[in-house]
């Protein structure tokens, strides 16, 4: 797919549920994934170890990218994710809650949440 110039970028939280999930699956994936989002199949999710990237596919265009991830500054898993979000297409602003939601709808249906158990049975 194409570069693309960015038009701004800000400081952007993800949260730890969405943010641990995907590196879960990326672990068991390999290392990479890709995958259409949920609600938004003409949207494409590429993630890797150094960015998640959103893309439009009839626009053949790169719309935003999540990158910088500041992982060492957590200090609990339950911590969100500090990291800064790049937009490269004026588009993303019509999309970009769609597509926060829509990763985490792909996040809970591929890796739902554990059953409730207890460790230990006294």
């Amino acid at each position: 797919m194409p570069l693309a110039s960015t038009l701004r970028q800000e400081p952007c939280l993800i949260p730890a549920d969405c943010f641990n999930r995907m590196r879960i699956m990326q672990k068991r994936q390999g290392g990479s994934l890709v995958f259409a989002l949920p609600g938004l199949s003409d949207n494409l999710m590429q993630v890797n170890g150094v960015h998640w990237q959103c893309w439009n596919r009839p626009l053949n265009t790169l719309l935003l990218t999540w990158h910088d991830f500041r992982i060492g500054e957590r200090h609990d898993l339950a911590a969100p994710i500090g990291c800064t979000l790049s937009v490269h297409h004026s588009y993303s602003r019509t999309i970009i809650h769609r597509v926060y939601d829509s990763v985490e709808a792909y996040c809970v249906q591929s890796l739902p949440p554990p059953e409730q158990f207890t460790l230990l049975k006294i």
